[in-house]
């Protein structure tokens, strides 16, 4: 098995981040939580290709660091990390048919704080603290999908940023204090010429890929 080959190898510990980790077994999950090495989970690529769950809220219960991942764009067709929050908490809500798993707070640390500490820069980022980079993302909260608001002692804004954001709520986006995203437009970049550009790349890989399959037949 993968992770008990790794150990015997050595390769587990503090500065290992390994991807998916869906059929763990016990001991495998305890063999984590001894060298201290990372997990990436990435339910929504792991939903859409089949490969079942991985036992995030076991593995988070023996000290396991496990933050969230997206995989890449052919096996989850979106890099949307409130997607992934989302899918995150309700999968194991259905898997355990216990409403109270994997809490939106719980969630939001996975996909922040637990993932600088994955790539350990916990000290640099993955929270808003004196000293730490200012990796900040802004939303508007009067879009629809993110009312009504509460404050207070009925706080709903971590509920409404898992459960209700779709990403349209993104308003500016700074990284180490520099503007990305100003008014929900990327500033550093031209958009279109992106899109343009793709277009371009997918069609010549469409081309390239019909050519090698009437050489292969």
């Amino acid at each position: 098995r993968p992770t008990e080959r790794a150990y015997e190898f050595g390769v587990m510990g503090p500065d290992v981040v390994a991807a998916h980790c869906v059929w763990l077994s016990e001991r495998e999950m305890r063999l984590y939580a001894e060298t201290g090495t990372h997990i990436s989970h990435n339910p929504v690529s792991n939903a859409k290709l089949g490969n079942g769950l991985a036992k995030v809220p076991e593995l988070m219960d023996l000290g396991v660091n496990v933050g969230l991942g997206t995989d890449d764009s052919a096996c989850n067709d979106t890099f949307n990390m409130f997607e992934t929050m989302k899918f995150a908490s309700l999968a194991q809500k259905s898997r355990f048919t216990d409403a109270s798993k994997m809490p939106a707070m719980k969630v939001l640390e996975m996909a922040t704080l637990n993932g600088a500490r994955a790539l350990g820069m916990e000290r640099e980022i993955g929270s808003l603290e004196v000293g730490k980079k200012a990796d900040i993302i802004l939303l508007d909260l009067n879009v629809p999908n993110m009312r009504p608001v509460h404050f207070g002692e009925y706080s709903n804004i971590c509920q409404n940023l898992v459960y209700s954001s779709l990403g349209n709520s993104v308003d500016t986006v700074l990284v180490d204090g520099e503007v990305v995203v100003a008014g929900g437009k990327l500033t550093k970049v031209d958009l279109g010429e992106i899109i343009r550009k793709h277009a371009e790349l997918a069609a010549d890989l469409l081309e390239r890929r019909k050519k090698y399959i009437l050489r292969k037949n």
